[in-house]
């Protein structure tokens, strides 16, 4: 591959990683801020949605700012601690707004959870950060 097209292919892949972060942030938002939870009768899949969804919008922020396999470090590769902490706060926001402006109730259950799903996200970015390191650089 030309390193124009490998070029090309990153800038793509990462635009692909910023846009999948916005639209993790945007259903986090929505699904907050929606009049009722979806599934609310099926408490542990509310729970599992609140895991899932801050590991996800951790780890494509990780991948999209902080390193990516195969190609190093992103544009902000000193953020990780940032970034986690914003996921964190962002979830515990996202609560307060319910209890504040949407008539739903604000959790603290469900804020140790988002945060756990952050956590999660950290672990398995380290673990492949660590085994693509451990590999030695990519040749593409």
């Amino acid at each position: 591959m030309s390193a124009r097209a490998s070029t090309a292919s990153s800038r793509l892949v990462d635009a692909g990683l910023w846009f999948l972060s916005l639209v993790v942030l945007v259903t986090i938002l929505v699904f907050s801020w929606t009049t009722k939870p979806p599934l609310a009768s099926l408490s542990y899949t509310d729970k599992a949605g609140h895991g899932f969804a801050y590991a996800a919008l951790a780890e494509t922020l990780l991948l999209a700012a902080v390193w990516r396999p195969g190609r190093g470090n992103g544009p902000f590769p000193g953020a990780a601690r940032l970034v986690l902490v914003a996921c964190v706060v962002l979830g515990a926001l996202a609560e307060v707004g319910q209890g504040l402006f949407f008539h739903r109730d604000a959790s603290v259950r469900d804020v140790l959870i988002d945060a756990a799903g952050v956590a999660l996200a950290y672990v398995l970015w380290a673990l492949m950060s660590r085994s693509v390191e451990a590999r030695g650089p990519s040749r593409g």
